[in-house]
């Protein structure tokens, strides 16, 4: 029979392990955007808003490109 106290040590537990998986998720758009991926592929990659990954990237200070797609260069 479990206990109060081993409920309560499981959902600790539980706890912890979506708080690193919210860890992980946030250091791998952070990499994607910083490997040029745009705000758009990430949001659908992960299943977020776009407005959610700017606000991940912007929270953990990620300077933002400018809007739209690069100039086409003549090569």
């Amino acid at each position: 029979m479990c206990t109060v106290e081993d409920v309560m040590t499981e959902l600790a537990e539980a706890t912890a392990q979506i708080a690193a998986g919210i860890a992980n998720q946030r250091a791998a758009i952070i990499k994607a955007y910083r490997a040029k991926k745009s705000l758009r592929d990430i949001a659908e990659a992960t299943d977020l808003s776009h407005e959610g990954v700017r606000t991940i990237l912007t929270n953990a200070g990620v300077e933002l490109r400018d809007r739209g797609r690069p100039p086409k260069t003549d090569s």
